[in-house]
């Protein structure tokens, strides 16, 4: 049997929830370092029209413009991703077994071989696959993107009133249907994306922790929803806090900072110099306020009812809203500590 050396790379598909594009970023691809070996994202090749329908089970049009008779596709729905990794070193092969996959024609040492590889490279994929999700996300400022839904129990049906005695209706409330926006992924935002890939940068925890809380938040977990935001919030205002202090910080410094409440510095964040329009415009005290009053509420006193949902959206809103001009503000702060 002829043998012959091949370089291996690895290959996987991965499922993908809420991940909508532009048209020009179809069949795109990300490529970056990852564990000593290199990792590529590739997406799938724009559809052809089937029955009507501009898509398959790894990519559809999720919505299009119509000019006369023709469709202007405007955003692409991905389902699937392909993940390739490109291992290092040469594997000689029986050459029969090129282009199907079979154990055919391997020994016993040879398939255990491969089994373990395949094993080790499985589990590196899926670190990677988390990796380029969590990027995603932090560039689009998207925490939806990946995450998978609990399933809604509802039926779609009104609540009725009815007479007891008969079984009758007699009203019905009126229904209100959410109609999801899109945010499809932009050319700048894929080009933003790879940079940080290929830098091996890791998402803020504050903006880790704000998704996390989003994320809970629309599964209808309230009280996880509350200590994630506070979680977030926190770790971004003592980052603040220790950079845009006057002298130089030292050791001392931040450990009185990890020990300073997280209500004192909200408290007096104008007079920590934090004055500006734009951050007035950012900062939400009250809302901030309240947050950390229901995270001790549900910390120290146990609190397991009265949250309402409303409220904690609106907690989210002022951390979202704060995390987003935090991030631009320290970005500012490093490309001029840069220069």
């Amino acid at each position: 049997m002829r043998k012959i050396s091949v370089k291996p790379q690895s290959w996987r598909r991965y499922l993908v929830t809420k991940l909508e594009i532009a048209p020009s970023l179809v069949g795109s691809s990300h490529r970056w370092p990852f564990d000593n070996k290199e990792a590529e994202i590739r997406l799938p090749q724009k559809p052809e029209w089937r029955d009507g329908i501009l898509g398959n089970d790894k990519i559809s049009c999720g919505s299009f413009r119509r000019y006369g008779t023709r469709l202007q596709p405007l955003v692409f729905d991905i389902h699937s991703v392909d993940l390739m990794i490109l291992l290092p070193g040469k594997r000689v092969i029986p050459n029969e077994t090129l282009g199907r996959v079979s154990d055919e024609g391997f020994t016993k040492r040879q398939r255990s071989s491969l089994d373990r590889l395949c094993e080790d490279v499985a589990s590196m994929s899926d670190k990677a696959f988390e990796y380029w999700l969590r990027v995603l996300r932090w560039v689009t400022m998207n925490s939806k993107i990946g995450q998978p839904s609990v399933i809604d129990n509802q039926s779609g049906w009104s609540t009725h009133l009815l007479d007891e005695t008969s079984g009758q209706p007699f009203y019905a409330s009126g229904q209100t249907y959410l109609v999801p926006a899109q945010y499809p992924i932009s050319k700048r935002e894929w080009r933003r994306a790879q940079e940080l890939l290929h830098c091996a940068e890791e998402p803020p925890i504050w903006v880790d922790f704000l998704f996390e809380a989003e994320h809970r938040l629309d599964n209808g977990d309230l009280h996880g929803g509350i200590l994630s935001l506070a979680i977030g919030c926190e770790s971004l205002l003592k980052k603040l806090f220790s950079l845009h202090a006057r002298r130089p910080t030292n050791e001392k410094f931040l450990q009185l900072i990890d020990h300073t409440p997280t209500r004192a510095i909200i408290a007096a964040w104008e007079d920590l110099g934090f004055k500006t329009k734009a951050w007035k415009n950012a900062f939400d005290k009250k809302a901030l306020n309240a947050l950390y009053e229901e995270r001790n509420r549900i910390v120290h006193r146990g609190r397991v009812k009265g949250l309402r949902a409303t409220e904690c959206i609106r907690y989210a809103a002022a951390v979202r809203k704060l995390v987003v001009y935090g991030e631009k503000y320290l970005r500012s702060k490093h490309e001029t500590n840069r220069v």
